[in-house]
């Protein structure tokens, strides 16, 4: 995916998660980081790690579920 539509599609997730609830965003992220261990991607504790680190950082949980989507979607092309 090139960068600047990497950046336009990062934007429209962070966007659209932000207009949901706080739980719902939750549960998604759950989903989304289920998915990416569950097929061997990534290890459960290196996403926890970069979880934790980007809600120290003050990150949204918006925003830390649009990096993990894309994370997904980037493993899956």
């Amino acid at each position: 995916m090139e960068k600047q539509l990497k950046k336009r599609y990062f934007n429209y997730l962070v966007s659209h998660y932000g207009r949901m609830s706080d739980s719902a965003v939750r549960r998604l992220l759950e989903n989304s980081l289920l998915r990416l261990v569950s097929a061997n991607i990534y290890p459960a504790d290196v996403l926890e790690k970069v979880v934790e680190d980007m809600i120290e950082e003050g990150h949204s949980i918006s925003k830390i579920l649009a990096h993990v989507d894309m994370l997904d979607i980037e493993n899956r092309i």
